[in-house]
């Protein structure tokens, strides 16, 4: 192969590190290779930049995929020489496994509570920020802000429009609960917070005469399985596409409720997404919010937790075979005794 520079240096670029290979050829022919890693902080690059200098380095090339690659050269431009590469034609080089292998191969194309993380978050403020970026920071400050408020104005409308005296008669005529109930008794599920009870109340109402069951709820908001058959033959379980900002709404709900401890909605998320997978299994969550929902508005009673071990209480023995046929596979000969309960 042709030398082109006779000592240059690849970096590949994640998002919490850099892996760099500096690669020299010698008066003889022969070539070196050097790696190490560095962090994305400032002071991990600005120390990159002093190593790579140090090892007599004139040219550094990485690739130009994703916004990586942005801070780095954005700390290295005034000191080398730097060529992105295209990531695709970096990509289709076979043979290449490994970071330290993607930053030999750009050396050779050469042309981790916050109040733990004080130290992290002390190094990442620390930055060269050019009157440039603060005219960019101050734009995204201003949007921000703008945002903010019309979340504020927008929250305070939605409060207006559930204490209306227009709205809740309705509810009061059929015997259904008053909006700010009806959203105030939602909020006792796991996971539902006031936005997303008051996006459920939106979509659905609080009459639930209107749906004969449950079933009949679910399937209109999309979260019961498809039904698709042809021939005898079940085709297709997907979902139907139906109300979708109910949809995201409970699904959100679904993710916080399976990020809780000891309940049945963490359970349930457990059992299912060992089988069928996260998607699926947060689909089934958010499918049992709204159908305690249903139950919830319909008697008007807040939500009762059955507790993680739901599933075991329904089919004791079951759980007791699979749990010895474990300890059998591990090798343990098992003898049940059954415990007498106490007189």
């Amino acid at each position: 192969m042709e030398v082109i520079q006779e000592c240059c240096a690849g970096l590949d670029a994640h998002k919490r590190t850099v892996q760099a290979c500096v690669r020299r050829v010698t008066a003889s022919g022969r070539v070196t290779k050097r790696s190490r890693e560095f962090g994305t902080m400032t002071g991990d690059l600005l120390a990159r930049g002093d190593w790579l200098a140090a090892e007599g380095v004139t040219h550094v090339a990485m690739e130009s995929t994703g916004v990586y690659w942005k801070p780095v050269y954005h700390l290295l431009e005034d000191r080398f020489t730097l060529r992105l590469c295209n990531a695709q034609h970096v990509k289709q080089v076979p043979g290449r496994k490994t970071d330290v292998k993607d930053a030999e191969w750009l050396a050779q194309l050469a042309r981790g509570r916050l109040t733990d993380k004080i130290p992290q978050l002390e190094a990442a403020l620390a930055g060269r920020i050019t009157e440039h970026h603060r005219f960019l920071l101050q734009m995204l400050m201003d949007h921000l802000r703008h945002l903010e408020e019309l979340i504020h104005r927008l929250s305070e409308r939605i409060a207006q429009v559930l204490e209306s005296t227009e709205l809740n008669a309705e509810p009061e005529a059929t015997g259904s609960l008053p909006f700010p109930e009806a959203a105030e008794l939602l909020t006792t599920m796991p996971g539902v917070d006031q936005r997303a009870a008051e996006c459920v109340v939106a979509e659905i109402g609080t009459d639930m005469s209107r749906f004969p069951t449950a079933g009949h709820l679910a399937s209109w908001a999309g979260l019961s399985p498809g039904n698709h058959q042809s021939a005898g033959k079940r085709r297709s379980g997907r979902t139907p596409k139906a109300n979708r900002w109910l949809r995201r709404a409970l699904t959100q709900a679904a993710w916080a409720a399976s990020h809780t401890k000891d309940t049945y909605l963490f359970a349930q998320f457990r059992r299912l997404a060992a089988r069928r997978g996260k998607k699926r299994a947060i689909v089934a969550v958010g499918r049992s919010l709204l159908v305690a929902a249903y139950h919830m508005l319909k008697r008007g009673c807040p939500y009762a937790e059955l507790g993680a071990d739901h599933f075991d209480r329904l089919q004791p023995q079951r759980l007791t075979r699979r749990l010895v046929k474990r300890l059998e596979s591990l090798g343990y000969a098992v003898t049940l005794t059954q415990e007498l309960a106490a007189a």
